[in-house]
């Protein structure tokens, strides 16, 4: 039943995460990012927000995103609009509201 559920969820990652193809890195924001690292561009004028692997950041009232990478062995969702898998090694480039970026827990998908 684990493994069922885990296949699931890697699945509805990937289903979710193929509009989300890994996209060439922000050079700006991985000279400014760590392996270990969630890290977050709210835009290019302020500094990139590090995220520790396995913690959570809330953003109360929501924060303007331009870029976030995943420098860490865990995947991520992305809460927001849209809302989006981040897996390891991936970074999405775009501009939208997110409130929360935490880690997802195997077998978990991200809300839609």
């Amino acid at each position: 039943m684990r493994i069922k559920l885990l296949l699931a969820g890697i699945l509805a990652a990937l289903a979710v995460g193929a509009s989300q193809t890994p996209a060439p890195a922000n050079a700006e924001v991985n000279a400014k990012c760590a392996v270990g690292y969630v890290c977050v561009q709210p835009d290019f004028r302020a500094p990139v927000i590090l995220i520790p692997e396995g913690e959570r950041r809330q953003f109360p009232g929501g924060v303007r995103m331009t870029s976030v990478t995943n420098f860490t062995r865990l995947g991520y969702c992305v809460i927001g609009e849209p809302s989006f898998a981040l897996l390891p090694g991936w970074t999405v480039n775009r501009s939208q509201l997110i409130d929360t970026v935490a880690p997802a827990d195997t077998g978990t998908v991200c809300p839609a």
